[in-house]
This record gives C-alpha cells, sequence and structure tokens, in this order.
C-alpha cells in the first residue's frame, strides 16, 4: 500500500545518496571531497532520523 511505497522511495533515495558519497571519496581533491562527505553524512543522518519517524508514524497509521 502507501507504506510499501514510501518506504520504497526512501530506500531509493538514500541509495542514490550512498552512490554519490562513494563518488566524491573516490575523486582526486581529497580537501574538498572529506568537506563535501561530512555535511552528506550529517544530512544523511539527519534524513535517516526523519524516516525513522515517517516509518514509525506510518506503521502506527496502519494499525
Amino acid at each position: 500500500m502507501i507504506i510499501t511505497r514510501v518506504k520504497g522511495w526512501i530506500e531509493k533515495y538514500m541509495d542514490a545518496m550512498l552512490a554519490k558519497m562513494d563518488l566524491l571519496a573516490s575523486r582526486n581533491n581529497v580537501e574538498e571531497s572529506n568537506a563535501k562527505l561530512a555535511v552528506m553524512g550529517s544530512r544523511m543522518e539527519e534524513i535517516e532520523k526523519k524516516v525513522d519517524n515517517i516509518s514509525d508514524i506510518l506503521e502506527k497509521v496502519a494499525e
């Protein structure tokens, strides 16, 4: 249902973010890449917390 779609979209988004992080890590300019990776890492943590909250809400609604 809608929960499955939302979860699928979130997983797809997270995979894309991880792929972008891998690409940045493979670049030659280490300092710039490290700075961008640090920012993206903190954003990923924030997004992960939000996703967990959304997942909890959707599970409660589904019950």
